[in-house]
């Protein structure tokens, strides 16, 4: 007899989609009883979302409580040896007050916990684990990742009381910036710290313009420990090492981003061709071609180096503006356009110069007809360019006609010479 999947029901159906995920990747179902010590709860209050649990007294006399969490459970009995990593996932019911009908509700669980050794590989897998897992459920959904440790650097750089912490990073989580404004002042941080605290509220969005606003709150090494390149790292380590998975194609992408966000220019300019290269369909195509044109244009730094990534950054906007038009990034590859060949006329004018102070003026006065014919539309460079193009080709026809009329009748440094 064969089973048919779909005459479940749909978390029935969602909960062997995740066993046969969670096993793939090498990891053991925990198995635990219903209930557990409440010491270890009351040991453990400060984890727990609420204080509130069930309790009863067992025929041994022991206090025992209906489970509020299961976290706790595995980490109480769950000894990893030196260096190795336990990999376990649960389905468990946990027990909790609800803040809406103000009565305890049984609530079903299923999740990860990784123990002992966890280094970044074991993260990186966690968080693709974690977007399958969503992925699972047949709806959109967004996957939301924290880093404590940004939090309790900010608290440490703005010297908030320990009292304090608890009762701000509450307001915090409530995401209510008035009252958190007024708990800060009341645990005696200054004006510009209250306003520092209440700008982590503005912290949220796509990574791309989160990251750099977060990077500019840092205040101390814990609070950059995200920092750009380990995330470029772990991205490369994603892409490599589960080349397969449907997350690989992001990791590529978010890879790319760390690069340019750690502006390593020429490496994201190389990954963003690649993704390009490999995804060539993809909807992200669009931020791919002005990424990579903004990579390119990064790179130049003043006006006498060579402008070929310049040039090549333009081909990228005119080919976004051309080829996606009306999108966002094809608005902001207009804008870019403007600056790449105000950037290219200038180079044009600075070679110009340099022919001028030379004494080349037929080469000077090529150059800057050269922007003339091709930049008129930049137009501060092009007005520069016309007057000095004029005076070029001034003295480029005086030297001619004094070179011909010496040519006819002959130098005065003759003279010297015959002296």
């Amino acid at each position: 007899m064969e089973f048919d999947l779909s005459t479940l029901q749909p978390k029935e159906r969602a909960s062997f989609a995740l066993r046969a995920l969670y096993e793939a990747a090498g990891c053991r179902k925990y198995h635990m009883g219903r209930f557990e010590e409440y010491s270890l709860y009351q040991a453990n209050r400060s984890f727990l979302s609420s204080e509130q649990v069930i309790t009863f007294t067992d025929l041994d006399g022991r206090l025992l409580a209906l489970k509020p969490d299961v976290t706790l459970s595995i980490a109480k009995t769950a000894q990893p040896a030196p260096g190795e990593t336990l990999r376990y996932y649960y389905h468990e019911n946990v027990y909790r007050p609800s803040a809406e009908s103000h009565t305890f509700k049984e609530i079903g669980q299923m999740g990860l916990e990784f123990l002992g050794g966890v280094g970044e590989a074991e993260v990186q897998q966690a968080v693709c684990l974690a977007a399958q897992s969503l992925g699972q459920m047949g709806t959109d959904w967004v996957l939301e990742v924290s880093h404590m440790g940004y939090l309790f650097g900010l608290l440490d750089a703005l010297q908030v009381p320990e009292d304090a912490r608890a009762g701000l990073l509450r307001k915090l989580g409530q995401k209510n910036a008035h009252e958190l404004r007024a708990a800060a002042l009341a645990a005696g941080l200054d004006e510009d710290a209250a306003d520092t605290l209440c700008r982590v509220l503005t912290l949220c969005g796509g990574y791309a313009d989160t990251l750099p606003r977060a990077e500019a709150l840092c205040r101390n090494d814990a609070m950059r420990a995200g920092e750009y390149a380990k995330a470029a790292e772990s991205y490369a380590r994603i892409k490599d090492d589960y080349p397969f998975s449907p997350y690989a194609v992001e990791a590529e992408l978010s890879l790319a981003d760390a690069y340019f966000l750690n502006k390593k220019y020429a490496e994201a300019a190389e990954a963003y061709r690649d993704f390009e290269t490999l995804h060539p369909r993809h909807s992200a195509i669009p931020y791919v071609l002005y990424q990579l044109g903004m990579s390119l244009k990064s790179t130049y730094r003043s006006v006498d180096q060579a402008s070929t990534e310049v040039a090549e950054a333009l081909e990228y906007f005119q080919r976004l503006e051309q080829s996606y038009p009306g999108t966002e990034y094809a608005e902001k590859a207009h804008e870019q356009i403007a600056e790449c060949r105000s950037l290219l006329a200038q180079r044009e004018v600075y070679i110009g110069d340099v022919f001028w102070s030379m004494g080349n003026y037929q080469a000077a006065w090529t150059r800057y007809r050269y922007v003339l014919e091709n930049y008129g539309d930049v137009t501060d460079v092009a007005e520069y360019a016309r007057k000095k193009g004029e005076s070029a080709y001034l003295r480029f026809r005086e030297n001619s006609a004094e070179a011909e009329r010496e040519k006819r009748q002959g130098s005065w440094k003759d003279y010297f010479r015959w002296l």
